[in-house]
């Protein structure tokens, strides 16, 4: 008997099982690792903001009349929000109406400027962070719900959609409520985009039919692999190096890495439908015009603009007193993912925010505190302010995909001890973060993406690294698909 006909009759019954469940394995390989590696390449060629940090908004040397006036003037008896905001040569009021509608008014006169002004602040937002100021805008238009192109991993709504008439069709996708940058394009990040997930994240497909379908083919990798081993363990090699054990020796290097990718890939898609369906619960806020009596002036210390918030249901400016990040860069490629590793809280070396009454103007010297306790007490979590951590930039555990800094850190006392994280600014719950978050975050940072290489050799070592084990489970399956056309 020859060395081919005796290695085909060991164990058949497995080695007929390997071959049937591998045409599953083989799809799977294709589709996920050559889309992995595409999403590595999309990472680093991505266009990348000219700034990270809202624009400065002039100082307010000279306070502003009351907003009541303004307001009045122009038939506005409620807001749902209200913040100054400057044009570039004169300052304006952006009031959030009861009816979803946004007005600009003059401040001594409530008189609304000439032009679309909410498109117009858009489209400055879109020039800062981009550093861009000779090209046209092609089109700029709002958006109230996730599409193909702008998905819930970008979290911000509503949102800005401006494309520069440029050859490259540069996009940036920007918030005129609070200023914020959510994700930048551009025409090769788009298709990157839409190959990766159309065939690496199968987001075309229904959630239930989509994660059963991936399930099915991470099942099939693990399967394959598991049968691939036992058969090279009970099996007798062959002397000759052919390819049947070029392929088996193969398996044996990449079967660990291939497993570990299924697992944490299976792990992940788990938890798909949860994240798709997450969202920032905000605290309602709905303020009589005619409260806002009192003139805004802009404390010493204050570094950004001020926006309306609510404080034992009064009318309350809050003044940040640093400008937040809006991204950290790394994660503005769709589908970079969010990891939830354990992390030392920031600690707080003195308040975010300056608080000052919009009915007579004072300061209020625990308005910080307040304001926490109070929207602690709303969102229904236990603890105090005192028990808080402020976070001022990402962190490992709450990362560049919930888009909100500055946020408050405030430990649950449960047996998941969940974290809950909450913007003053916005009085939202940006995000909440159990162990299973950590524990799943963990996983798919370090066994999917390889995490572990990045502080030991850096980030091109890693892509680096992954890269070639990719191609050597591609050329490993393809090898075994060889073997099974000849025989």
């Amino acid at each position: 008997m020859d060395s081919v006909s005796a290695v085909s009759s060991q164990h058949p019954g497995l080695r007929r099982w390997h071959r049937r469940i591998a045409w599953v394995a083989l799809v799977a390989v294709l589709t996920f690792t050559l889309t992995g590696l595409l999403h590595t390449v999309m990472a680093r060629f991505q266009p990348k903001p000219a700034q990270f940090r809202p624009p400065p908004q002039p100082v307010l040397a000279v306070a502003l009349p009351a907003p009541a006036v303004a307001l009045g003037a122009a038939g506005i008896e409620q807001v749902l929000g209200l913040r100054p905001v400057h044009d570039g040569e004169r300052w304006l009021w952006r009031a959030q109406l009861a009816d979803g509608h946004v007005r600009y008014l003059d401040p001594e006169t409530g008189a609304a400027p000439v032009g679309d002004a909410e498109r117009a602040h858009a489209e400055r937002l879109a020039r800062w962070y981009a550093g861009e100021a000779a090209a046209t805008v092609r089109e700029a238009s709002l958006l109230t719900g996730f599409d193909g192109d702008y998905g819930w991993i970008n979290r911000l709504l509503p949102i800005w959609r401006v494309q520069f008439d440029r050859a490259d069709g540069l996009t940036l996708y920007v918030s005129t409520e609070d200023d914020r940058l959510a994700t930048i394009t551009n025409t090769r990040k788009l298709v990157f985009q839409r190959v990766f997930r159309a065939v690496h994240s199968w987001s075309w497909l229904p959630s239930p039919l989509r994660n059963a379908w991936i399930n099915t083919l991470l099942a099939g990798i693990a399967i394959t692999v598991l049968l691939g081993l036992t058969l090279s363990l009970r099996s007798r090699a062959g002397r000759r190096f052919n390819l049947r054990r070029l392929h088996r020796v193969g398996g044996v290097t990449v079967s660990l890495a291939l497993l570990a990718w299924a697992l944490s890939g299976f792990v992940h898609a788990l938890g798909n439908v949860e994240r798709e369906r997450a969202y920032s619960p905000q605290r309602p806020l709905q303020l009589a015009s005619a409260q806002l009596t009192a003139a805004l002036w802009q404390p010493a210390e204050a570094a950004s603009g001020a926006t309306l918030v609510a404080l034992q249901q009064q009318s309350v400016w809050r003044w940040a007193l640093k400008p937040p990040e809006t991204t950290t860069g790394r994660g503005l490629a769709m589908g970079e993912h969010q990891h939830h590793a354990q992390h030392k809280p920031v600690d707080s070396t003195g308040p975010a925010a300056r608080y000052v009454s919009a009915v007579d103007g004072q300061q209020i010297a625990d308005g910080e505190s307040q304001h926490l306790a109070e929207l602690i007490a709303h969102f229904g979590l236990q603890g105090g302010a005192e028990d808080a951590t402020v976070v001022p930039r990402f962190t490992p555990e709450y990362g560049f995909a919930f888009k909100r800094l500055p946020v408050w850190r405030i430990e649950q006392p449960d047996a998941e001890h969940s974290a809950a994280f909450i913007d003053p600014s916005s009085e939202r719950l940006a995000a909440t973060i159990t162990d299973g978050d950590r524990r799943a975050g963990a996983l798919f940072s370090y066994a999917h993406k390889w995490e572990w290489v990045t502080p030991l050799a850096g980030k091109g070592w890693r892509d680096g690294l992954s890269g070639a084990m990719a191609f050597l489970v591609v050329g490993v399956a393809l090898g075994g698909t060889l073997l099974r056309r000849r025989r």
